[in-house]
């Protein structure tokens, strides 16, 4: 477990840095367009179309980093309320959930990039499959991050019941 941790880390740090340029480099897209646009008369046609796709990289990306993080937006008001032993099983379904979407989520989006390979987008002719395999990616990286946090869980509740049980608690 701790080589996929150590692995994790240094994947999420890359995206993150990653994903900081994507978003600069994007500002300055639609900066420059605007500029174009409004104060030169002269727009660019380029710009707004790539900005897009790399807000779309940008949100499949952050995806992984957010789930890495525990960031991911949740209504927590029922788990709270509920006995330590179910907490943990409840925790457990929705980590088991997350990697079996991730898992076809993946799949369906590697076989729609594989439907439009040779294909192209109109304007700066992007390959499709370069589009839609931002998805699978995306996929990958969060069933490793989970895949770590499913394995943390598990060990974290077998030491606290085998600590719990040396104490004469269980």
């Amino acid at each position: 477990m701790r080589h996929l941790s150590k692995i994790n880390r240094v994947l999420i740090e890359i995206l993150e840095w990653l994903l900081a340029v994507l978003l600069g480099v994007s500002v300055l897209f639609i900066l420059a367009q605007v500029v174009f646009r409004y104060v030169l008369r002269d727009p660019l046609d380029w710009t707004e179309q790539t900005s897009r796709y790399m807000f779309v990289w940008m949100m499949m990306l952050g995806a992984a980093v957010m789930f890495y993080r525990d960031k991911a937006m949740a209504f927590d008001m029922l788990y709270e309320r509920l006995p330590k032993g179910a907490k943990f099983w409840v925790k457990a379904l929705i980590l088991f959930s997350i990697i079996a979407f991730s898992i076809y989520y993946g799949y369906q989006a590697l076989i729609l990039a594989s439907r439009v390979l040779g294909r192209s987008t109109s304007g700066v002719r992007v390959p499709l499959t370069f589009m839609y395999s931002s998805m699978t990616v995306s996929n990958l990286l969060i069933i490793s991050v989970m895949i770590e946090k499913v394995l943390s869980h598990f060990k974290l509740f077998f030491v606290t019941q085998r600590k719990g049980s040396d104490d004469g608690d269980i």
